[in-house]
């Protein structure tokens, strides 16, 4: 968002400007000027859903969610492993 807005924003409006910047950074943004791409992405969205219900282990970890994981069942794991080797 340009840094004049910005400027202009309650301190709320600048933490929500901030928070769509970071999810178009993450996950970019498409600009639709007709409804049909638009129920079509909906349908793709829903149905990617659907199949990891029935798939939960395709499931992909963003890094931080894996490290938090990994943290948390540290101990489970080294035991594991420690028998194994």
């Amino acid at each position: 968002m340009k840094k004049w807005i910005v400027d202009g924003l309650s301190e709320v409006g600048q933490v929500l400007a901030a928070f769509r910047d970071e999810v178009e950074t993450r996950h970019g943004r498409v600009m639709l000027s007709d409804p049909d791409p638009l129920a079509s992405l909906v349908l793709q969205a829903v149905s990617a859903r659907e199949e990891r219900a029935f798939y939960p282990a395709s499931r992909t970890y963003p890094p931080a969610d894996l490290a938090a994981w990994v943290e948390r069942h540290h101990q489970t794991l080294e035991r594991s492993f420690s028998a194994i080797l």
